[in-house]
């Protein structure tokens, strides 16, 4: 009997172990060229249709998985018909699916289209891939937080995320439409590299390239990791590409300035030396100076000389050892210090390195007592004095003040939390190119900077940041472009019994906590409550800021606070990270002005601690110390 080449839904077999045909359906009979199956072994059945499926279906039939498929060409037949097989098995038995199917899309694309739409069967399962196809691709797109791309020969694009418009400034309709603005936005120094790695993807090697791409209004640039497969026609005709963008920007910014950082510390290592040497030269030059002083009478003509030698030689020295200082010096390590006597030391150092820059000061004539950790601040300051030489590349003046407010007033951008009054106030001012208010917001974020990629770390500012925060204090900024920058340093005043407090919190285990509030109204007052109450608290007004803290060297969290009110609502993400991270780190959830019903009932089961909105302060922190107190 001839065998049927209509459609076949789903013919359908079960087989022994050997492979033998044992029952089938009538679907399967008909399609096979049988209407009575008697124990025939599958690969020979399979082969008298078409030869070549012989071997195919011996294959695989020889897999040990427990699932398997395969595709089928039936050439005896014009046009060519395609199977899908699908084989599942156990120790005993095994059964076999097989349905005609649609060709792959190297061959649909090749193949003229009314071979595929002249039959209705086919003619459903074209419309249920486009289906599948069509939401597959809306619900990664969606999500996918880089850029999913099909594109022409031409390069242009028969689909692209819509995240493409943010890095490029180009729309969407444009990019499907237009085909060298894809080589528009390519910087140009990638671009020959580019090319030659698009050359090996037409050979049929699926390439993975990183360059740059410039968005065309802003001129900002971000970096690309691409994967990008061609399809290929059975003759070797490209048909277009395949691909994926990501962002890897602030992985490839940090890459470079760590090897950057790692020939700067071999450098540290080499002035480290080199200053000792100098040092011990000016040792001898003040030694001698001061010896011949001695020795020669008073009205000597080279008295005057002497003395000018000396005090030179001992302000050299006096320079040197304030430079090793910052080098040796260990952070950790708090004390009670004058804010002025701090930013006049440091002052002597940086001075040497701010050229064609005037600096002004603005002291407070009292004593200004902080409890903080002097090399930190030395850091930041310097951090701060280096921004602002860099602002003034021509030059200009930089002011420097210290002072007691009794009284802080209100700032737009404030990172940390500002102290109660009354407070000390650090400045540093400058009258250099201002920043961009859109840039504002982004400047005490890690590896943020506008500078060029030699020039910044895009950490010094970050570090500011985690300075006040752990010394419980803020930093502010103002700044006007083309007219200079202010940034303030308020920390609290010391009452010289933090030392004490530091250390009985120490002995008793003072807890730390990471204070999460989403919508950030009532973060600040918060944050004060607990601080009263013992505990030692950073705060975030985001979930990203909270994880970023996470990973920060600086803190050693106990728990993390989430407090939810009926506007702010909470994710998953910082349950995961720290499951992720596997962090000793428990987790409470303060419910403020709403119910628990309006929040997530499974994210609430995962805290270790709910606290609803109407117990009290006290007993919120008698509930904190509970819960973060271990079980003997």
């Amino acid at each position: 009997m001839i065998a049927s080449s209509t459609w076949l839904t789903n013919g359908a077999a079960m087989l022994d172990e050997h492979g033998r045909v044992i029952q089938s359906n009538d679907e399967f009979a008909r399609w096979a060229g049988s209407s009575t199956l008697v124990f025939p072994h599958l690969p020979e059945l399979m082969g008298n249709r078409c030869p070549a499926w012989s071997s195919q279906m011996q294959e695989l039939l020889d897999l040990s998985e427990p699932f398997c498929e395969a595709y089928l060409e039936e050439t005896t037949l014009q046009p060519s018909h395609w199977y899908r097989v699908e084989l599942a098995s156990n120790d005993t038995a095994k059964f076999v699916r097989i349905c005609r199917c649609l060709p792959p899309l190297a061959q649909i694309a090749e193949g003229p289209v009314e071979q595929l739409v002249d039959e209705e069967e086919s003619r459903r399962e074209i419309y249920a891939r486009m289906l599948r196809a069509e939401s597959q691709l809306k619900m990664l797109s969606g999500r996918w937080p880089g850029v999913l791309f099909s594109q022409r020969p031409d390069f242009t694009f028969s689909f692209v995320s819509q995240r493409i418009e943010d890095w490029t400034g180009i729309l969407v309709d444009e990019w499907c439409r237009t085909p060298e603005r894809f080589w528009d936005v390519v910087h140009e120094a990638d671009a020959v590299e580019l090319q030659a790695e698009i050359t090996r993807c037409k050979a049929g090697e699926p390439v993975t390239a990183t360059y740059r791409v410039r968005h065309v209004h802003t001129g900002r640039v971000t970096y690309i990791l691409e994967r990008r497969e061609a399809i290929i026609s059975g003759n070797g005709l490209v048909l277009g590409y395949d691909g994926a963008w990501v962002d890897v920007t602030r992985q490839t910014i940090a890459e470079k300035r760590l090897a950057s950082a790692v020939w700067k510390e071999t450098l540290g290592v080499l002035t480290m030396g080199l200053a000792h040497d100098f040092s011990n030269i000016m040792a001898g030059i003040y030694s001698l100076s001061e010896t011949y002083q001695t020795h020669s009478a008073a009205d000597h003509p080279f008295q005057e000389g002497f003395g000018l030698i000396k005090r030179n030689a001992l302000q050299a020295t006096q320079l040197v050892q304030r430079i090793l200082n910052l080098h040796q010096g260990k952070v950790g390590q708090r004390n009670y210090h004058n804010a002025t006597e701090l930013v006049t030391d440091t002052l002597d150092v940086v001075r040497k390195t701010v050229r064609r820059i005037t600096i002004h000061t603005d002291f407070a004539k009292e004593q200004l007592a902080l409890y903080v950790d002097p090399i930190e601040f030395r850091q930041v300051l310097v951090n701060l004095t280096l921004n602002a030489a860099d602002a003034m590349p021509e030059g200009g003046d930089l002011f420097f003040g210290t002072a007691l407010h009794k009284e802080i007033p209100a700032h737009t951008f404030v990172q940390g939390i500002l102290p109660k009054a009354p407070a000390v106030c650090i400045s540093v001012r400058d009258t250099g190119t201002g920043i961009a208010a859109e840039h504002l917001p982004q400047i005490f974020d890690p590896f943020f900077t506008t500078k060029p990629l030699n020039k910044g770390s895009g950490l010094g500012l970050y570090n500011a940041r985690l300075f006040v925060e752990k010394h419980g204090g803020a930093i502010t900024v103002d700044s006007v472009e083309d007219k200079g920058t202010s940034f303030k340093i308020w920390l609290p005043v010391a009452d010289f019994t933090e030392a004490e407090r530091l250390q009985s919190e120490a002995s008793h285990g003072r807890k730390t906590l990471l204070l999460l509030e989403p919508s950030g109204k009532t973060l600040e007052p918060t944050a004060q409550c607990l601080r009263e109450c013992g505990f030692y608290v950073a705060t975030a007004g985001s979930e990203r800021v909270a994880v970023e803290l996470l990973h920060s060297p600086e803190y050693q969290f106990d728990a993390v606070m989430a407090v939810l009110n009926g506007q702010s609502r909470l994710t998953p993400r910082i349950f995961n990270e720290i499951n992720r991270l596997k962090l000793p780190i428990k987790t409470i959830v303060q419910i403020c002005g709403s119910n628990e019903d309006e929040h997530d009932s499974a994210l609430l089961e995962r805290a270790h601690l709910v606290i609803s909105s109407d117990v009290p302060p006290a007993e919120i922190a008698a509930r904190l110390r509970e819960v973060l107190t271990p079980r003997s």
